[in-house]
């Protein structure tokens, strides 16, 4: 189990590991203008971080949702969330893998 800062971002109730940015004002913005851009779309999101942006397209409609970071304390982050707010054992879709470093 994920332990770090508690938080409800738009209704999602998240745990934030302490490694992990912290979702802030640049997260706030796109999220405030991403759910009509989302609905039925395939999204990556790149630099996951705990989650937030991937997991909150699919609560808005996005049709599948791949996220991916190359900090494995997000990528474990990210995992957390999705099964702390999806309850199927294949949370929508959702993969989350770590992206190679580069050389």
């Amino acid at each position: 189990m994920c332990k770090g800062k508690k938080l409800n971002i738009l209704g999602l109730n998240l745990t934030i590991h302490s490694q992990v940015y912290e979702p802030a004002e640049d997260t706030f913005l796109l999220l405030e203008n991403l759910a009509d851009y989302v609905k039925g779309e395939r999204i990556i999101d790149v630099g996951c971080g705990c989650g937030i942006i991937g997991l909150y397209t699919l609560t808005v409609g996005a049709k599948e949702a791949i996220l991916t970071d190359i900090n494995p304390h997000a990528v474990e982050n990210a995992k957390i969330n999705a099964c702390l707010l999806y309850t199927s054992p294949s949370p929508r879709d959702l993969s989350t893998s770590r992206m190679p470093s580069s050389a």
